[in-house]
């Protein structure tokens, strides 16, 4: 909904007071008049003065622009406008207004103590964040309360593990002169580029290049030189390097094993845009698990038959049915995204990789914003899944239960799409005029399963919140080093392998064939 904007870092937001910044003035006034139009026009009002939720907290609109977004997609797609009908037993979605709420999430021990860091500081409990849709109104609209911490902390966590790469750091000793920082523009830094790029000096002239396309403020670019530098292994690389007067040291960025891995090594140049895609269609995520209650009758079921829809496996079916119907949503929406602006016309606006890529980057998504806060142990853990067997009073699946059953899903919508794509006589195309087909499918799951695994497989590598510890080998890390993927197995995905899940899971299966009658019997506004 918002089209100039980017992402703060943490130390930025905490500047600015908000993680989401928006460039443009014009553009703000209007998605904020939307959304108040929107608000007035079913029954909510918000007063300016609150300090979270109000039309000009950049952070609130874009949140409730992406929730918006989310019922105009489900009615781009299911409506036709030239009948003025719904299509296939679907209706309209209740109106659904954000609301941010701040609360205290500090990580307690055993005998309710808060844990405290090294410097005594209290640790924050990412297991606390959430965000859930209330009962409905009198006019049949929702409220949906949103975590504002969620914001700071996944930004934070997506910001480690894919952008703040280890940097090799050298000291100026105290006698000599200090370091100073110089300062140019943006077009002075192209014109070195050019200059480098004429002189033969390619690979330096082209990381210039992408340096220049990621500077925010034109005027004041940190102006980097070229060095040579020599690792344990004699080896000599011409790098830039930038001055840093507070340290009184020059640094030189290097790569993180994320970008090391199979999956991820040709991203690292695009590691800034990499980190939008997450962060947004993780929050599409997210929101969209939580319309999905309503859009699919299961708050219906909570008011037609309360004490029934409490029931374990009840709770149990409806998360997984919210979690996997979000999922689809995400995956439908850029098929609906032509070169003309028609919906329902056969020519995709992506060419057939970025297509792939995408796709790919949103199932990575999904993935990350149902598993994020499990940092410390991603592997399977026997104990902790038979501990939630044995929980009566467990309301959400595990979240190793909720990977698996996401994935099988995907997996089966990406081949529904592939098949019916492929196999009818109207084709979708990409823009560069490939058919859309259980081939291209299968590329964009290998390409999304290729980057779970190696963001697995990395992950304890790269995990390292306060960023104390650099890596020693210089040339290991400026060179692409596969990082080998030893254990399947044992990725949180494949808990189906642990015999007490599979028939965990069999039984919320069974369970599904009672759910879903009710559901229909009651009435969804969204039916697949």
């Amino acid at each position: 909904m918002i089209n100039d904007l980017f992402i703060n870092s943490p130390e930025q937001s905490e500047n600015d007071g908000f993680v989401i910044c928006i460039n443009s003035e014009d553009e703000k006034e209007i998605i904020a008049n939307c959304i108040k139009e929107n608000d007035k026009a079913n029954g909510f009002e918000i007063k300016d003065y609150h300090y979270l939720n109000n039309y000009g907290n950049n952070d609130y609109l874009f949140v409730s622009g992406v929730l918006l977004d989310l019922l105009k997609l489900h009615k781009r797609i299911y409506y036709n406008p030239n009948e003025k009908k719904w299509l296939r037993n679907n209706s309209e979605i209740p109106y659904i207004h954000l609301e941010f709420v701040e609360r205290a999430h500090i990580l307690l021990d055993e005998f309710k103590n808060p844990v405290l860091d090294e410097n005594g500081n209290t640790l924050p409990d990412d297991f606390s964040i959430n965000a859930g849709v209330k009962v409905p109104n009198e006019n049949g609209c929702h409220i949906l309360q949103f975590d504002y911490y969620w914001m700071k902390r996944y930004i934070s966590f997506l910001q480690i593990i894919f952008d703040k790469n280890s940097e090799e750091v050298f000291f100026i000793p105290k006698d000599m002169l200090g370091v100073k920082e110089e300062y140019i523009s943006k077009n002075e830094l192209l014109k070195m580029a050019y200059e480098l790029k004429s002189s033969g000096l390619l690979m330096r002239a082209d990381d210039l290049f992408k340096y220049a396309k990621n500077v925010k403020d034109d005027s004041k670019v940190l102006c980097p030189f070229l060095c040579f530098l020599k690792d344990e292994c004699k080896e000599e690389e011409i790098v830039w390097a930038f001055p840093d007067s507070e340290r009184n040291a020059y640094y030189i960025p290097l790569k993180k094993s994320i970008y090391n891995t199979p999956a991820f090594a040709e991203h690292f140049d695009d590691r800034n845009s990499l980190i939008f895609e997450i962060y947004t269609n993780s929050l599409k995520m997210i929101l969209a698990h939580e319309v999905a209650h309503v859009a699919r009758g299961h708050w219906n079921l909570r008011i037609n038959e309360p004490d029934y829809s409490k029931k374990r496996d009840v709770m149990m079916n409806c998360e997984l049915n919210a979690d996997w119907t979000g999922a689809y949503w995400l995956i439908n929406e850029l098929i609906y995204d032509t070169v003309t602006g028609n919906d329902y016309d056969p020519i995709l606006a992506y060419k057939a990789s970025d297509l792939i890529y995408l796709w790919a980057v949103r199932i990575l998504s999904c993935y990350l914003s149902l598993s994020w806060a499990y940092r410390d142990n991603r592997k399977i853990d026997k104990d902790r899944i038979l501990n939630f067997l044995n929980d009566e009073n467990a309301t959400h699946p595990i979240y190793e239960f909720r990977l698996y059953n996401l994935l099988g899903k995907l997996k089966e919508h990406l081949n529904h799409i592939g098949k019916t794509s492929g196999e009818s006589e109207n084709h979708l195309y990409t823009a560069d005029g490939i058919i859309i087909d259980t081939k291209l499918t299968d590329e964009a799951w290998e390409k999304a399963l290729g980057m779970i695994e190696s963001f697995e497989s990395s992950f304890d590598l790269t995990w390292n919140e306060k960023q104390d510890e650099l890596h020693k080998n210089i040339g290991k890390n400026l060179s692409v080093e596969k990082i080998k993927i030893e254990d399947k197995n044992n990725m949180p995905f494949t808990v189906a392998k642990i015999k007490q899940a599979e028939e965990e899971l069999e039984k919320y299966e069974e369970c599904w064939r009672d759910v879903l009658p009710k559901l229909e019997k009651y009435g969804m506004f969204f039916t697949m």
